[in-house]
């Protein structure tokens, strides 16, 4: 055979070199010689890198170039690929090595699957060639007898199942999800609170890891393909959000589609690898992407009382769709919706949260992360309905179950921090001070009027629930004891009497409740089928303001002191409010930047424009002016600034804060300094459930 004779595939099209040209039936394109010079390059490697200096030799022999001519010649091939021969095919760079082709499953070369230890040695040392390993093992699952779903056994409700740490790196380990095969995990990796997460794989049986991802934006949740060569994730920031594709061993990503940058963090790929359930942007339910075409199909409806839906997780047989839907802030359920269409079937009536959920084998069963028993752990119910059972080897604080295909493997998060209670003094420039010592979470610190005690939220006995305390944080009493509801947000009457705060105690739905700060049964003070949240008394004890979605958004009204019908006070848009020395209404809103204020028969003014909305909550109104935090890139600091009341524009910014826990809300006390909530660790590791 001549040279003119060689032929090669590339997906379906025949690739003849000596002619620069591509054919498929009576389909005929034409390729740049250098171009075609490195497709062949690659074509003759069989799968195998290689080198940046193989192929600059193969190319442009002793012709003085840059490496730029070769990173040009390849950015032209891999659109070629793509665009051209729209073939799935793919150039991988191989860093500090060169490139390799993957071509589709079909085509790729038969590979030996080497024993269980081989693997996880060539993952640390040759991990280049891992993709092609990847692809015979797809095949052999794809075509290995499968067992019916009424033989697989779970090791969920195992008695003997035991659990053991799976990773143990400085840091936190977040959504895993497990290979096809249940040999490796991919999962998202923060070393330290202010870097990035980024996507890293492990084998099970070692601590060898491989990072696959290293942009610039938070990059998680990842989702292994079902034929174990690609994973999906999503890569997000407060601007933006991507879902993208990489192969299971690095590489090159691949942009799928935008997602929502509130709520993108939910993806999950479908048992035939064709659909991606996901967020697309500003939508409130699941929606499901065909990766055929990039098409875009909205799949369930939020009820106008309902939040939103999130954690959607196909069924092993593709058949039906389970979620998580969101009533309120720590207020949701589980769901699950067949694909063919229909009313969304609701599975558990506890309100409370819900962090994750994963199908078992069987497809009858779901294993979901809830606080329904206290502290967050697993359990189990059955999508015909009935109560949840309890998985008690789940350990403390378990969050983002996943499960193996053949059920004897389960993989979730375990979480292990603390936030406690400081006192900072903004006026001579010194540290915080610490109030509280606990070993778990102490939020929205509250000083009373008279300077003499605390109120707060913790979740110390368990469950979030409002305790209070002397002013150095001792003598706690707990004041609430609802058991699970997110209560939180208490506030003080002038006369450090009583203490208002909201909990969604009774129905799953947020209301106003107001307590003895001595103790006592709290007693409810709303009881609209809309959300109540964020009560403070005025400064004269008559009313009590809160917001609510009563008129269909959020608003700010007010009620009586003790009880009485509620009035509207704001008309254009309100999340956060408290009223100030001054008689008017400050409020701000979570959807965008600004403190405004609204005083008795006027309009509403914006007096702080830089409030961002991650810190909506996060502001106190002192008797002339406004104490909040300020944070304009969530990887830095935050700061502590102040704006006069009797100024306008920008505030002051004072010093730098300690890392504060989402939305803990500041605090003020009468001698003027600030209480906050810091973290202080926050750590979580990947446990394994298995046999």
């Amino acid at each position: 055979m001549t040279d003119t004779d060689v032929e090669y595939r590339l997906c379906e099209w025949r690739v003849q070199p000596a002619l620069n040209r591509l054919t498929r039936g009576g389909t005929e394109l034409r390729l740049e010689p250098r171009v075609m010079q490195v497709l062949t390059c690659l074509l003759e490697a069989g799968g195998e890198p290689v080198t940046r200096d193989a192929l600059m030799q193969r190319v442009w022999g002793h012709e003085h170039v840059t490496e730029d001519a070769l990173n040009r010649t390849v950015s032209k091939l891999r659109r070629f690929i793509s665009d051209d021969l729209a073939c799935p095919a793919e150039i991988e760079t191989i860093p500090k090595t060169g490139y390799r082709l993957v071509q589709p499953r079909a085509q790729a070369p038969a590979a030996a699957v080497p024993a269980r230890s081989d693997l996880n040695g060539a993952l640390r040392r040759h991990w280049w060639w891992v993709a092609a390993l990847a692809v015979a093992v797809g095949i052999v699952a794809f075509f290995w007898p499968r067992r019916t779903h009424d033989s697989v056994m779970s090791v969920v409700m195992d008695p003997q199942a035991r659990v053991v740490p799976l990773t143990a790196l400085e840091g936190k380990e977040i959504y895993p999800t497990l290979s096809p095969d249940g040999s490796h995990v991919t999962f998202g990796w923060r070393m330290s609170p202010d870097g990035k997460y980024h996507v890293y794989v492990r084998p099970l049986s070692s601590e060898a890891l491989l990072q696959v991802t290293n942009g610039d934006r938070d990059e998680y949740i990842s989702r292994w393909s079902p034929d174990g060569t690609r994973i999906a994730y999503v890569s997000i920031d407060m601007r933006t959000c991507e879902v993208l594709s990489v192969s299971a061993v690095g590489g090159p990503s691949r942009h799928i589609a935008d997602c929502d940058k509130l709520e993108g963090d939910n993806l999950d790929w479908s048992p035939d690898g064709t659909t991606l359930a996901m967020k697309a942007p500003d939508s409130k339910g699941l929606d499901l992407l065909t990766l055929a075409d990039g098409s875009i199909r909205h799949f369930t409806e939020v009820p106008p009382a309902d939040m939103l839906d999130t954690s959607p997780t196909f069924s092993p047989d593709g058949t039906l769709l389970a979620f998580v839907r969101w009533h309120a802030h720590g207020v949701a359920n589980v769901y699950v919706v067949p694909l063919s269409g229909g009313e969304p079937k609701r599975l558990t009536f506890d309100n409370l949260k819900i962090e994750g959920l994963a199908w078992e084998p069987d497809g009858r069963h779901l294993v979901f992360s809830s606080n329904r028993g206290g502290p967050f752990g697993l359990w189990r119910v059955d999508v015909d309905g009935g109560p949840a059972e309890h998985v008690p080897q789940s350990g403390r604080a378990a969050y983002s179950p996943v499960l193996s295909r053949d059920g004897r493997q389960l993989v979730y998060e375990e979480w292990a921090g603390q936030t406690n209670l400081f006192s900072l003094d903004a006026r001579d420039g010194g540290a915080p001070q610490q109030i509280t010592y606990t070993t778990r979470w102490n939020w929205n610190p509250a000083a009373s009027p008279d300077g003499k005690h605390l109120a707060f939220a913790s979740d110390r006995s368990g469950t979030s629930e409002i305790w209070v305390s002397d002013r150095l944080g001792e003598q706690a009493l707990k004041l609430t004891d609802f058991g699970g509801p997110y209560t939180s947000g208490p506030a003080w009457s002038p006369d450090s009497l009583h203490i208002v705060f909201d909990s969604p105690a009774v129905d799953g739905n947020f209301d106003i409740y107001e307590v003895d700060a001595a103790g006592g049964t709290p007693r409810r003070l709303t009881n609209s089928p809309a959300e109540d949240r964020f009560p403070h008394y005025s400064p004269d004890g008559k009313w009590i303001y809160f917001t609510s979605r009563r008129s269909g958004a959020w608003e700010v009204w007010r009620m009586p002191a003790g009880s009485g019908d509620a009035s509207q006070v704001t008309f254009n848009g309100a999340y956060y409010s408290q009223p100030g020395p001054d008689g008017a209404v400050y409020y701000s809103r979570d959807w965008t930047d600004g403190l405004w204020r609204l005083k008795p028969g006027g309009q509403p003014e914006l007096v702080v424009p830089d409030l961002d909305p991650e810190n909506c909550s996060n502001w106190q109104v002192g008797k002339d002016r406004i104490w909040y935090v300020q944070r304009n890139d969530p990887y830095k600091p935050s700061v502590l600034a102040t704006h006069s009341l009797a100024a306008g524009g920008p505030g002051q910014r004072l010093t730098a804060l300690p890392r504060l826990t989402y939305k803990s809300g500041i605090g003020l006390t009468p001698d003027g300094k600030i209480l906050l909530a810091e973290v202080v660790s926050d750590e979580s590791d990947l446990m394994l459930l298995t046999h």
